[in-house]
């Protein structure tokens, strides 16, 4: 025996409809989440990013300045040209 196909009712579509436009909406609100939550990331790495830099140049300015001195030391110069008083 073979079965007809049925057509949904009126209410059963009124009911489908429902739901797609629920479900479309939680995507689009997901979606803006996410982006909001990305762009929030990206901010805290940039802020992280500069923070990282400032004090990797930091290191290397001591270690410039400490190898520097100890250069000086090393060769005997008592005159510091980076000591304003000198």
């Amino acid at each position: 025996m073979r079965q007809q196909m049925r057509w949904p009712a009126e209410g059963e579509v009124r009911q489908l409809r429902t739901e797609v436009s629920i479900e479309k909406k939680q995507r689009e609100d997901l979606q803006l989440r996410l982006v909001a939550q990305k762009e929030e990331l990206e901010r805290e790495f940039a802020a992280e990013r500069e923070e990282l830099e400032a004090e990797y140049q930091k290191q290397v300015d001591d270690t410039f300045i400490f190898g520097y001195r100890c250069c000086m030391k090393k060769n005997g110069i008592k005159r510091d040209a980076f000591n304003s008083s000198g």
